[in-house]
């Protein structure tokens, strides 16, 4: 089995974090998060296949996924993580809980992509795959990748263009597989598994974005029960770059109680 490329940051021999972005995005989304978020934390954070710096070799399921994480918690000797998760990173992160519920401590659930209704997540397949266009020059992309998003949010995504954008045939694209990127909309309207062994889950909807649904919110707490801590925010989608300090205060508001050695002092 390939590789994924991971990205480590925070604190070398810190509590284990694992990271996992959103369809389109990579590792380095979490990076401004650490000294707010997760202060203490050996943060693990992969490029999902077919993402960033991974390989892109089928199959691209929620279940190669979870072993691609599996994988690369154990060639860190990691044990059991913490698992943050984004959009279609919560949805992976939420499988594997219900696959490996040993290998996590707790979770966080940004804004989380699962169990949508088929018709709507062909709609953000089909307008994700439209977008993939080469651009002209850098800032071309970068102005276009600014489209519908607040002022504080368009600081982050310039500088996350011109962090990982790579030039090609077509022109500066960012670096994401067309067919792993489809087929992880296919998965995201998957339903959403079973949660034999809870753990304790800090969901964040993002009451912009429309993406939880009473569906998400219900099947999450008849399984976890109390156990799950719901927070709402009145931001979009890309919760930690409309409000970066907001964001970061409830994550680390439950991980102080849930796994306090990934919270020190600043």
């Amino acid at each position: 089995m390939s590789e994924l490329f991971v990205h480590r940051y925070g604190v070398e021999g810190g509590a284990p974090l694992l990271a996992i972005h959103g369809v389109s995005a990579h590792g380095r989304r979490f990076l401004p998060m650490a000294p707010l978020a997760f202060s203490g934390a050996d943060v693990l954070a992969p490029d999902l296949r077919g993402h960033g710096r991974s390989p892109s070799d089928a199959p691209s399921t929620i279940e190669r996924h979870v072993e691609d994480l599996l994988a690369v918690l154990d060639r860190a000797d990691v044990e059991q993580a913490v698992v943050v998760g984004h959009s279609y990173g919560a949805c992976i992160a939420t499988h594997l809980l219900s696959q490996a519920p040993d290998r996590v401590r707790c979770v966080v659930l940004l804004d989380p992509a699962m169990a949508l209704p088929s018709k709507r997540a062909q709609e953000m397949s089909d307008g994700m795959l439209a977008g993939d266009i080469g651009y002209a020059t850098l800032n071309d992309l970068v102005v276009a990748r600014r489209a519908g998003r607040s002022a504080p949010a368009i600081v982050h995504s310039d500088a996350d263009t011109r962090l990982t954008a790579v030039e090609g045939p077509t022109g500066w694209k960012t670096p994401w597989d067309r067919d792993v990127v489809a087929q992880a909309w296919n998965e995201m309207a998957r339903p959403m598994p079973t949660l034999s062994t809870r753990r304790p889950t800090l969901l964040v909807e993002a009451t912009q974005a429309k993406l939880v649904t009473d569906l998400q919110r219900d099947g999450l707490r008849s399984q976890l029960g109390d156990e799950l801590t719901a927070v709402a925010v009145d931001l979009g989608h890309m919760l930690y770059w409309d409000d970066l300090d907001a964001s970061c205060t409830i994550i680390r508001d439950f991980l102080a109680v849930h796994a306090p050695e990934t919270v020190v002092a600043r």
